[in-house]
């Protein structure tokens, strides 16, 4: 279909269309075609007037690229019954400024009428919900004003039947009510009060204090605790799998480059380190496929495409890089949760709040290119959830 700026839009089945037996005339809600165009010859103008799907008219406006006056209009949902109104008064403007004259009498296919809704309103809410003194009176015109019906009832004290426009959506309850009672009469009538009454004692979970002295006995011994990112790979929780043993390579050092040839290109050799590694990164492969960890939809990297099952993946990783600027050791733990796919202790399928507790300590880093670097070592692990009493550091 060729639209009025002269572009042919391809369509789609659900698309609606305002057509007649020549052919689609109109993307419905959206924009006109160039076949129904009014020119400087137009005499005759069919005015044709409807209340769209917003729904529909946002998916196609998106998948046809094309936004308009009247798209942003029926993608807000109007008013159903204004459809009427817009009818006539475009009739109207038409005879006022062109000179035309409208033919007697509308077609009007509208099968199923919106019933308006009523809610039940006691203003005494007003008070009760505000603070603020409101009498019948004030409350009924307010309501009234907005364009509220409203039935009053002379054997019942203050409820009253208020009917709902059409082209209030939002207002589902009899506080939506109240609010726009309080809107109407002015919120400078809210008196500002202090809370009355006893504040109840704030009593601490028992899984909080514990953790809370577990930071101040690992901080008091000197560690530093660090917060790592939640979201980590698969690949790096499958490091810490791999060989039962973790060696330094898989700490600290970075991976070997491949073995070149005089004239710059890789040899084709496989040296033991080699087959070595390259056994490794098959088991890494075939851990990391099998490790039960939560996957993200839309992960931002590769590095961070999981929910951690552990701690120790970013500790390491806290570890490598703060290992290139310090040389007098490092002593790091962290506090926080890892995910799981079924817990014991909660509902299966949520994510585990117990608190595991991970350090680490450097004694001595690598001070020059000769120099030898020794492992890190895990001296501690724990998990604060456990009724045990917690206990100081203890290397194993």
């Amino acid at each position: 279909m060729t639209t009025q700026d002269g572009v042919t839009r391809r369509l789609t089945p659900d698309m609606i269309l305002v057509t007649d037996p020549a052919g689609p005339n109109v993307i419905a809600g959206i924009y006109g075609g160039e076949r129904v165009e009014v020119g400087e010859g137009t005499t005759n103008v069919l005015l044709e007037a409807a209340h769209w799907n917003p729904i529909n008219i946002r998916r196609t406006s998106v998948a046809l690229g094309l936004r308009t006056e009247s798209s942003s209009r029926f993608e807000k949902n109007p008013d159903i019954e204004l459809t009427a109104v817009a009818v006539d008064r475009a009739a109207q403007l038409l005879g006022e400024l062109a000179g035309g004259s409208a033919a007697p009498g509308r077609v009007d296919f509208y099968p199923s009428p919106v019933q308006r809704r009523t809610l039940p309103f006691r203003i005494s809410q007003v008070t009760w919900l505000t603070g603020m003194p409101v009498t019948y009176t004030e409350a009924i015109e307010a309501l009234r004003a907005l364009g509220f019906g409203v039935t009053e009832h002379d054997d019942q004290d203050d409820n009253v039947e208020v009917t709902i426009p059409t082209w209030r959506d939002d207002i589902e309850e009899s506080a939506d009510l109240v609010e726009e009672v309080a809107r109407i009469v002015g919120y400078d009538r809210i008196p500002s009060l202090l809370p009355e009454g006893p504040l109840p004692a704030y009593r601490p979970p028992t899984w909080l204090e514990r953790e809370d002295r577990v930071r101040d006995i690992l901080a008091g011994a000197g560690l530093t605790e660090i917060i790592s990112y939640s979201l980590t790979s698969r690949t790096a929780m499958a490091r810490l799998l791999v060989g039962g043993a973790t060696g330094d390579e898989l700490l600290l050092d970075a991976p070997t480059a491949a073995a070149t040839q005089a004239d710059g290109t890789q040899a084709r050799a496989l040296t033991p380190q080699s087959k070595a590694r390259a056994v490794e990164r098959r088991q890494l492969e075939a851990i990391a496929e099998r490790l039960p960890a939560i996957q993200l939809s839309n992960p931002p990297s590769s590095e961070q495409e999981v929910l951690r099952l552990t701690l120790m993946a970013g500790l390491l990783g806290a570890l490598r890089e703060n290992s290139k600027h310090e040389d007098e050791g490092l002593w790091l733990f962290e506090a926080r949760s890892a995910s799981r796919w079924r817990v014991r202790w909660r509902k299966a399928g949520s994510k585990a709040c117990a608190m595991p507790i991970f350090t680490i300590s450097k004694a001595s880093l690598r001070r020059s290119w000769r120099a030898s670097t020794s492992a890190a070592t895990v001296l501690w692990r724990r998990s604060i959830r456990r009724s045990t009493p917690v206990a100081a550091p203890r290397s194993r």
